[in-house]
């Protein structure tokens, strides 16, 4: 990456999910349920699209700079996302820079020429699914695979967390007979996860090798892939119905498949070395709520934000 395009740095987030999620898959659906979400198309787990976070992240960024009425609101918009018509100041906002702004937009909406942004936003990709169960109103579930798929996508770029050593070791975490191993000492039984079939077991090696930030402090268990994909499976994610309604008659009735609250999530963010705006964009998201998704007007999809700390994987580490 020496070309001056690609002199990116890189910084990683964790979503958590504070209302139901739905971003939507779109296209036509003929199942039972009309509005499935975003699934890794090689994984088929629960994910947000690159263009979808992108957008979200947007659309939030773009009302915190108007918020906060900071002279250079188009500059850092247009550096981070890259321009959009939506940006077109009012005409009756006669500022000499926002002049210029709204005609290079126009022409560029007349051109319809696209103006890349500086950042890279990479698939935000599932790495904890709440499971309700007996002991617990639910546990923070991920899955050797999840760890795995974390740990690689930040290698990639040379980093790792402060806890990879814990990360590594719940990659190859042992089973033993068990479906899922979780946090909590067993008293008179095992832990019932969701079905009935479905049990889980005290590790106390889970309690001593806790992630903290990205799985949380207490409440943790970790399922074998194969039981993961099928508790994130279409048959086991909440399925709201919605209704609507004219003149007390319904005149509509859908499915809508959610990512419970709770869920975890991470995303990458590629941006140029130095970049003079990325603390912003970086304090903005972690000092509000941002929504990301459909249905912002019923409450879906509020969502918190963390920065994941990375450092520098040394050359004998590789």
């Amino acid at each position: 990456m020496t070309h001056p395009e690609f002199n990116y740095d890189v910084a990683a987030f964790l979503i958590t999910a504070k209302s139901n999620l739905h971003a939507g898959a779109g296209g036509e659906n003929y199942w039972i349920i009309d509005n499935l979400i975003q699934r890794d198309p090689a994984t088929n787990l629960p994910c947000i699209y690159s263009t979808s976070l992108k957008g979200a992240l947007r659309e939030f960024f773009r009302h915190i700079l108007l918020e906060q009425k900071q002279d250079d609101w188009f500059e850092m918009l247009f550096h981070i996302f890259g321009n959009d018509r939506s940006d077109i100041p009012d005409e009756e906002d006669d500022h000499e820079k926002y002049r210029k702004y709204r005609e290079e937009l126009e022409k560029d909406r007349n051109t319809k020429v696209q103006i890349p942004g500086k950042f890279r936003f990479l698939q935000a990709d599932i790495i904890t699914l709440p499971v309700r169960s007996d002991r617990r109103m639910f546990y923070r579930v991920t899955s050797p695979y999840l760890i795995e798929n974390f740990r690689e996508r930040i290698r990639l770029f040379g980093r790792k967390t402060t806890d990879d050593e814990k990360l590594k070791s719940l990659q190859n975490f042992d089973f033993g007979n068990t479906k899922i191993g979780h946090t909590d000492p067993d008293q008179d039984k095992p832990v019932q996860f969701e079905e009935e079939d479905l049990n889980g077991t005290y590790s106390e090696y889970l309690s001593r090798n806790i992630v903290t930030q990205l799985l949380g402090k207490e409440g943790i268990a970790i399922a074998r892939d194969e039981v993961f994909c099928e508790l994130a499976d279409d048959y086991h994610l909440p399925v709201i119905a919605r209704n609507h309604l004219e003149d007390g008659t319904s005149t509509n009735l859908w499915y809508e498949q959610v990512l419970p609250r709770e869920s975890r999530l991470f995303f990458m963010v590629l941006y140029p070395k130095g970049d003079p705006y990325f603390e912003s964009f970086s304090r903005a998201m972690l000092e509000h709520p941002v929504q990301i998704g459909a249905n912002a007007s019923v409450g879906y999809g509020i969502c918190s934000v963390e920065k994941i700390e990375l450092s520098t994987i040394k050359d004998q580490e590789q």
